[in-house]
């Protein structure tokens, strides 16, 4: 299997798994963290709030910048400035020092647009979704049993141990990263479409505009999952813990199945949100723990629906403004993972199974957008959905 991908998508898989590791290995014991160095949760809400809207803000102007200057050394910065972050966390006396790094973490994130351009162009010719699958399967796989590690380093070492190793595997990561070629992704010298020409392609429009409200009915449904399994489910947070373990590995298996469906078919899309609608169901029906483990497996949430977005919406885009226009995708699909928590904590104040329930219902509107949606043509090969002129590079 890894003979079919480059030696760069190889490096990336890499990297991912890294990164995965030393991120499953704080993410969950980070609220004890935080509680730990003094910080309220409001203090703590506001910060990640600001960091959460400041890179917001830069996702597409440095999409637009990796497009031109180049998308290998965008990515490094990121990746570099998350390393960094990590480490300081770990060394953080109280939280007035923690909070800039976990602000500083959050802004690593600008690098997303320049790793989805970088590997839509290293893919050229190959099924987008299903690489990109690959790649970012690596960071599911290492997220299976890092918790359980960090969570055993906490007890033992205490949390800065754990902050540290977690940032020694982002070093790591980063080391791996810095790798890959800068050549076969880098924008092609010469021509290039204005980046005004974008906002004219009615296919691209409307495809951002699906992602966010996609995003924010995945959200919705999944962002108190945990809440919901332990206040009414009565489940204990190891029970919860291992949960999530369970839907590392169903990221894994699922995104790699759908990421193999042809990306000219919207079947992928279809069946990511079928099996998260019946997760919902699943969940919303039964007590039962080997039907909460089933639901946890195949919910998957936005993890398994990423790539295949990306590469549709690639699809509407000239191979010169890709991180451009995978700019506005973050920025489309972190509003709609923005907005969706504070709408499912007033429904679940009111009743415990509401933003499942909306959750459920704003699936049912997106499933009916998948199949009515245009999903356009490849502009690689110059063509363009039957309503729209293609995107084409201009003198």
């Amino acid at each position: 299997m890894l003979r079919t991908y480059t030696r760069n998508h190889r490096l990336m898989f890499a990297a991912m798994f890294l990164w995965g590791f030393g991120m499953g290995m704080f993410i969950f014991i980070q609220p004890l963290f935080i509680e730990s160095l003094g910080a309220t949760t409001s203090q703590v809400g506001f910060a990640l709030a600001a960091g959460g809207l400041l890179v917001t803000a830069v996702y597409i102007p440095i999409g637009l910048w990796a497009d031109r200057r180049g998308r290998r050394i965008t990515i490094l910065l990121g990746w570099w400035l998350a390393s960094f972050a990590t480490i300081l966390m770990a060394l953080a006396p109280d939280w007035r020092w923690l909070i800039p790094a976990l602000v500083m973490y959050q802004l690593a994130n600008f690098a997303m647009p320049a790793f989805n351009g970088y590997v839509a162009a290293e893919s050229a010719g190959r099924n987008l979704s299903g690489t990109l699958a690959f790649i970012t399967s690596g960071a599911a796989i290492g997220r299976v049993i890092s918790p359980a590690i960090g969570g055993w380093l906490g007890e033992q070492l205490g949390f800065r141990a754990v902050y540290l190793i977690a940032g020694a595997f982002f070093v790591l990561s980063s080391l791996v990263m810095g790798l890959i070629s800068d050549r076969p992704a880098e924008p092609a010298p010469g021509l290039r479409p204005p980046a005004r020409q974008l906002f004219f392609s009615r296919a691209f429009v409307w495809q951002i505009v699906f992602i966010f409200l996609l995003f924010f009915a995945l959200e919705l449904g999944q962002i108190l999952m945990p809440k919901y399994l332990q206040e009414v489910r009565q489940l204990g947070l190891a029970q919860i813990g291992w949960l999530g373990t369970v839907g590392s590995l169903g990221v894994v298996v699922l995104s790699l199945t759908f990421g193999q469906l042809p990306e000219t078919r919207r079947w992928a899309l279809v069946l990511c949100q079928l099996v998260a609608l019946a997760a919902s169901v699943l969940l919303l029906s039964s007590a039962l723990l080997p039907v909460i483990i089933l639901a946890y497996f195949i919910h998957g949430g936005n993890w398994v629906v990423r790539p295949i977005v990306i590469g549709r919406l690639a699809r509407t885009l000239h191979p010169d403004m890709l991180s451009f226009g995978y700019g506005f995708l973050e920025t489309a699909m972190r509003l709609g993972m923005a907005l969706a928590p504070a709408v499912a904590g007033l429904l679940y104040s009111r009743t415990p199974a509401a933003p499942m329930l909306a959750g459920a219902a704003a699936l049912c509107v997106t499933l009916l957008l998948t199949l009515t949606l245009p999903g356009g043509r490849s502009q690689a090969l110059g063509n363009a959905t039957p309503d729209e002129k293609p995107i084409t590079a201009q003198t």
